[in-house]
């Protein structure tokens, strides 16, 4: 056992960065789960046919062997994941073995004189595979609620992130620093965009249908032709390195381990490649803050597909930063001093250019690297609809434009080839929306007191929803908004304050969590709901109200 255990464990962790994981301990249980209903027909059966003795002997033997590794794989997994308690996390799980064995002398002898060895063994081995298949299938929803009543219930270990969307962002303020903390918090202008993002989903409420049959939920969804396990995606978030040390790759880490999309920003404080490897077998989608020079696009976008990020998504409303006080009060501007600049750094094109027009190497001068990078990709002004051909043609993935705020820009993204759209106002932190006049003179503006992103999203799912891909991102709290937005008319949606905030709080784990509870909450409010997959979240499963409740009770 210790054999084969432990070398398992170490290449795990090798692979993971040198970062345990009690879940590494329980990888061995997967294969030897299934041994144990062969080890007890193969007896069972052997025994009915009177075979040589030897025959049922070796059904025992592989029965005790495998399920001595078992035993060992879960108390290994309970010493590792209940650090403050192990002993008594195993006593009890000891506790429940014992007790549900000693039941079985009750009803052995009798079993066995009227059903014979075969048919009685096939009866345990049957109980046996149902416990394999539940553990193995037991969704992520269910067993991540479970996992929070069972720790605070046996080990009084509470949740190290808060379940409450209305807590969350306070406790996010308490791990960070203002400058950081006011970088993702804060908004443009009084906050008036972001203010009108969440009251939009408190004016549309949910219609509950009653005994459906629900337990059997799938909250699968194909985008682009590919299937993902539940229709969320974390959205991109630049310069996470100033909430966690963990930054980019810990969280593109955490996404792949949950099966949640991962949307890395040019912003970001991690190269294209760092996060690809950090992501694994994970999808991964890439956003570009589009460069004015086309050599360094086209080296993005080069990086990004040999690193196997498969959507490309087009940020369109920040191509210059917006007024935001509480980054101005302190003056705060990460890029400059090369933090959310790592992309860039590490692009050869770039370099290259910058080496050539200065004659220093990056690292010689990071400031001005930072300003030849910020220049190049918030220039100052936008691109246009025509300019659209030339990531069309040198994109062979899906494009999706983010920041579609008007049904007339969604039905211009259709016109040239886009694939997708994402419906946001950068959750009410920038706004900028890209016009494009007969003239072709451009115009971007930014606004704080623009509409919700949920207000206008029915209006352009019915303008484009058949053609395209419509997404939806800005204000996303909890499952019942991902219901929402999905009932009208999104195919799916990004969520990227919550899981920032969690990165925040605990790292790795924080994000784990928070991206794990808004997954159960989807889940149960679906099934509350009367909703059985997404395919069934329409118009009829929602309703706008007059009212919208106080707006302090969700912030």
């Amino acid at each position: 056992m210790r054999v084969s255990r432990n070398p398992m464990c170490r290449a795990l962790k090798k692979k993971n960065g040198e970062n345990g994981n009690p879940e590494f301990r329980v990888v061995l249980m997967s294969p030897a789960s299934i041994l144990p209903p062969v080890g007890l027909l193969w007896c069972g059966w052997g025994a009915q046919a009177v075979t040589h003795r030897i025959v049922p002997d070796l059904g025992i033997g592989l029965f005790t062997h495998t399920a001595i590794i078992l035993s060992q794989c879960a108390s290994a997994y309970l010493y590792e994941a209940f650090t403050l308690y192990p002993v008594s996390a195993t006593g009890a799980v000891y506790i429940l073995r014992g007790l549900t064995g000693s039941g079985f002398p009750l009803f052995n002898l009798r079993m066995y004189q009227s059903l014979g060895y075969g048919w009685r063994t096939n009866m345990i081995a049957v109980v046996a595979v149902v416990a394999v298949v539940v553990g193995t299938c037991c969704p992520l929803e269910v067993c991540y609620q479970t996992e929070i009543y069972g720790k605070g219930a046996l080990m009084s270990i509470l949740p190290g992130v808060t379940t409450d969307p209305r807590k969350l962002e306070e406790q996010a303020r308490e791990s960070l620093g203002v400058r950081a903390f006011n970088y993702v918090a804060g908004g443009a202008g009084e906050k008036a965009t972001m203010d009108s993002n969440r009251l939009a989903f408190r004016q549309w409420k949910l219609i509950p249908r009653m005994m459906r049959n629900t337990p059997e939920q799938d909250v699968s969804v194909e985008l682009f032709g590919q299937k993902y396990d539940n229709p969320l995606i974390v959205a991109p978030v630049g310069v996470q390195g100033i909430f966690h040390e963990d930054k980019e790759t810990g969280l593109a880490e955490v996404c792949e381990e949950v099966g949640v999309p991962y949307t890395m920003s040019t912003a970001s404080t991690s190269s294209i490649e760092d996060v690809a490897t950090a992501n694994k077998d994970g999808k991964r989608w890439y956003q570009l803050y589009w460069p004015k020079d086309n050599d360094i696009t086209l080296s993005l976008l080069k990086r990004a597909k040999e690193n196997g990020f498969s959507v490309l998504v087009v940020t369109l409303d920040t191509w210059s930063l917006a007024w935001r006080p509480a980054d101005l009060d302190n003056a705060y501007v990460p890029f400059i001093k090369g933090v959310g600049n790592q992309v860039g750094f590490s692009d050869p094109v770039f370099r290259a250019k910058f080496e050539k027009e200065t004659g220093s190497k990056i690292e010689e001068d990071i400031i001005g690297a930072s300003r030849a990078w910020i220049g190049g990709i918030f220039a100052g002004s936008p691109h246009s609809w025509e300019d659209l051909a030339f990531l069309r043609k040198n994109w062979d993935g899906p494009i999706v434009l983010k920041g579609i705020q008007h049904v007339e820009d969604a039905r211009l993204a259709l016109k040239h080839g886009c694939d997708g759209i994402v419906v946001s106002n950068h959750g009410g932190r920038f706004f900028h929306l890209l016009f494009l006049f007969i003239s072709n003179f451009r115009l971007g503006r930014q606004v704080d007191g623009a509409i919700g992103s949920l207000d206008v999203l029915p209006e352009i799912v019915d303008a484009v929803g058949e053609k395209m891909t419509v997404l939806f991102d800005s204000g996303i709290r909890t499952g019942s908004d991902v219901i929402k937005a999905l009932c009208l008319g999104a195919k799916a949606v990004l969520v990227g304050r919550p899981v920032i905030y969690g990165l925040s709080i605990q790292g790795r784990d924080g994000a784990r969590q928070v991206l794990k509870g808004l997954l159960t909450d989807l889940w149960q409010n679906m099934g509350l709901s009367g909703i059985r997959t997404v395919k069934d979240c329409d118009r009829s499963q929602i309703r706008k109200v007059r009212y919208g409740g106080d707006l302090k009770a969700m912030m």
